[in-house]
């Protein structure tokens, strides 16, 4: 499957998955097939993302959203109460504890799945009308590496909460100082642990102590700020207008500049797990041809094998399979959604 910006969907194309709206209804089913009255129904409920299936997507599984999507949506509502409330700083536990057991059965299913998963990126509002999918999103991944690092259900939940709220107050409160309002407001509301309260105080804290609003080093920094951290460096980069990773030298020099700024152990286990492109993307490429991301033995690199889906014949032929990475003169140009 695809993802597909709401603004380029085309009519007469299947859904790969199903979309919900915010109370947890089934708005399309899986292999509906889009009509331009039924785009029009998505943009009114404020669905900016849908993931497509067509001939240049394999069928493989594995994908988190297939197999988790139902409990993610379910995740979604309970959470969304809980963060609508905040906004306007009201506090109700009975809410927050709904949203809290919700996580965990998310968790206990993403512990199932946990061999299969990668950290990957999702796009913002698959569901309708919703206000945090973007905080839920960094959440579900920060969850993943968690897991990737050997955290077991309870610190994994944990981990997840405090990724979520960790700018649950930033709306109201200025940049660099909505870690500490943040931490105040929950701390003074809601019995949640240091662990989790410290991890929203430190999020933006950096190894090399260039981070705030403590400028802490090292290992006074929150283990799960860490995690969280890093998990949003990733989100920054690929919510990133254009293309800045090209090639493999780009790559390259960014994981350098994070080496002073993240743990090496995490980065480690973050690169081995990290689906920088996912598997049916479609990319423009500096050659000219469009290629699509293809996964080998069911593993995904961060500069996967490419299959050449449309080719003018003066470099490569249609169905070529190249390994970019050791390509490093072919760059990718941008992202397609469609093969013309």
């Amino acid at each position: 499957m695809r993802a597909v910006p709401i603004n380029f969907l085309r009519e007469n194309i299947k859904l790969s998955t199903h979309i919900y709206n915010i109370t947890g209804e089934v708005m399309f089913y899986k292999g509906y097939v889009l009509k331009k009255d039924a785009i029009a129904k998505l943009k009114y409920y404020n669905i900016k993302n849908v993931f497509i299936t067509d001939k240049y997507c394999d069928s493989s599984d594995g994908n988190f959203l297939e197999m988790n999507l139902p409990s993610f949506a379910a995740a979604i509502i309970k959470l969304e109460k809980f963060y609508e409330i905040s906004l306007n700083r009201k506090v109700d536990t009975e809410i927050f504890s709904e949203a809290y057991f919700a996580v965990y059965d998310l968790v206990e299913e993403l512990i199932i799945h946990k061999d299969k998963l990668k950290i990957t990126y999702i796009p913002s509002n698959i569901i309708g009308n919703t206000i945090s999918t973007d905080a839920i999103h960094v959440a579900v991944m920060s969850a993943i590496l968690g897991l990737k690092l050997g955290y077991k259900l309870d610190e994994t939940v944990e981990l997840f909460i405090a990724a979520y709220i960790q700018d649950i107050t930033k709306p109201n409160a200025k940049n660099l100082v909505h870690p500490i309002t943040a931490y105040e407001y929950l701390s003074q509301n809601y019995m949640l642990s240091s662990d989790v309260l410290l991890g929203v105080l430190h999020h933006h804290e950096l190894l090399d102590g260039s981070g705030y609003p403590q400028k802490l080093k090292g290992n006074q920094i929150s283990e799960y700020a860490k995690i969280i951290q890093m998990i949003n460096a990733f989100y920054t980069l690929k919510g990133t207008i254009g293309m800045p990773v090209r090639n493999y030298y780009d790559l390259s020099n960014i994981v350098t500049t994070w080496a002073s700024k993240f743990e090496l152990d995490m980065i480690e286990v973050f690169i081995e797990n990290i689906e920088y492109f996912s598997p049916n993307t479609l990319l423009k490429l500096s050659t000219g041809e469009t290629a699509c991301v293809v996964s080998e033995n069911g593993i995904s690199y961060i500069f996967p094998f490419l299959k050449i889906v449309k080719s003018e014949g003066i470099y490569y032929k249609e169905g070529e399979i190249l390994n970019i990475q050791d390509i490093p003169d072919v760059n990718i140009i941008s992202i397609a959604y469609y093969v013309d």
